[in-house]
């Protein structure tokens, strides 16, 4: 299991490290379709949908919500800031009491629509923004998953969600946010030059601001993670799929992602000035 989980990462992370230097735009945003494709299969059967067509129809309607949100960009993704804070407050719920409540496959289908929008449009904006700062944030996270992965399997005692998931816990989140924060926000500081101009008209605020951002999308990192992990246990699945060898689906790679590159981009819809 574990070596099949290392050969997938060893396949992907080149390839994904390509794409985002490489591929022209145009390109970039059919690989963005065609993941976000990908993903809205899984969700729809994590919601629910048993059947072939059924499916079909559920990628057909994220995709055009997808492809008409890219005329709309600022607005879609101070909507995703949004809907991700008040998923943040209810899976805090869900930490705190020990019921899974029920998920119906209506609004488990309505949600996957806005937050499988939201994701493609924030790698679209980020494609286009700069690509530095989307491959600094894809190495923010893989490398909190990973330290979080294997702390929580070597050291974790103490369980983070038991009733949204029962292999997550304290210890792996402790490790898989303060050491990528540490080794992460040094990297961000050295983009100063483009992030000032969206963090803040004074430069000398960007040590601190880019400290805050890297923990913020840390965490939203987490929120994404465990939204994944309430929707498969609410559907009864150990796995999103089983499109990756060692990992599970394409959702089991993206769940954290996909609240990740929203809120990475609160700099840009949401200026701060000093």
């Amino acid at each position: 299991m574990l070596m099949q989980r290392i050969l997938t990462a060893c396949l992907l992370i080149p390839c994904v490290v390509a794409a985002v230097f490489f591929l022209p735009q145009p390109y970039y945003f059919g690989l963005t379709c065609f993941i976000v494709s990908l993903a809205a299969w899984e969700w729809a059967k994590l919601a629910g949908w048993k059947r072939t067509w059924q499916c079909y129809v559920y990628i057909t309607c994220v995709l055009s919500a997808l492809s008409f949100s890219v005329f709309f960009t600022d607005y879609v993704i101070q909507v995703g800031l949004c809907v991700w804070l008040l998923l943040a407050f209810y899976l805090l719920h869900l930490i705190v009491y020990t019921k899974l409540p029920t998920i119906s496959r209506t609004v488990s289908s309505i949600s996957g629509v806005f937050i499988l929008t939201i994701f493609g449009t924030a790698l679209t904006v980020l494609s286009n923004l700069n690509r530095s700062y989307l491959m600094w944030i894809l190495l923010l996270v893989w490398l909190s998953d990973t330290l979080a992965y294997f702390a929580g399997s070597r050291f974790g005692k103490s369980l983070l969600a038991p009733t949204v998931s029962p292999r997550k816990t304290w210890e792996g989140l402790k490790v898989g946010i303060l050491i990528p924060w540490l080794i992460m926000t040094p990297l961000l500081y050295c983009q100063r030059p483009w992030l000032a101009f969206f963090l803040t008209r004074n430069n000398s605020h960007a040590v601190f601001l880019s400290i805050i951002l890297t923990l913020v999308i840390l965490i939203a990192a987490v929120v994404g993670d465990l939204l994944e992990s309430a929707l498969k246990r609410a559907s009864g699945l150990k796995d999103s799929g089983t499109l990756l060898p060692g990992h599970g689906g394409i959702l089991d790679r993206l769940d954290s992602l996909l609240a990740a590159l929203p809120i990475a981009l609160i700099p840009i819809v949401l200026p701060l000035s000093f």
